[in-house]
């Protein structure tokens, strides 16, 4: 019988890291998460670098608007029918606007050897990543054409 090795699936499953804190040095990436210890990363070692936009699941979506729809026709029997126009208005719209437009974002960086660093990025702070992104794709395809051109 064969023998797989698994080992880096296993290593992108389980070597997920978490930042909030991202500043560049000279050779490298400077990653710090809270209180605990920064991690320095060489261009040469990052393999990828990217901003993911996340939705709600489509499940999710149908139950959080599905909800107001209920309560609205649970209140039909007790209130009059002027009030409740303004009852489904009032319950369905601002649930229908949130749950469409519920969407964030997430700084991912991957490494050569399957260690996988992620931060949640917030709305306002969208660009000001996307532009550390372009900066890091630019050093690392600087570090990996300055390694062919050695070899």
């Amino acid at each position: 019988m064969d023998i797989i090795n698994n080992s880096a699936i296993a290593g992108r499953a389980f070597n997920t890291t978490k930042f909030d804190r991202l500043t560049f040095s000279e050779n490298g990436l400077l990653l710090k998460y809270r209180n605990k210890q920064q991690i320095e990363i060489p261009f040469e070692e990052i393999d990828k670098a990217y901003i993911k936009k996340y939705r709600l699941n489509p499940i999710v979506e149908f139950l959080f608007i599905s909800f107001p729809f209920i309560l609205v026709f649970m209140t039909i029997q007790y209130f009059a029918s002027g009030l409740l126009i303004l009852v489904s208005i009032i319950t369905i719209l601002p649930v229908l606007f949130t749950v469409i437009n519920y969407k964030w974002y997430r700084f991912n960086v991957h490494l050569k050897d399957g260690t996988f660093f992620s931060k949640r990025v917030r709305l306002d702070k969208k660009t000001e990543n996307i532009i550390a992104v372009s900066k890091i794709q630019r050093e690392c395809l600087y570090y990996n054409n300055a390694n062919l051109t050695s070899v």
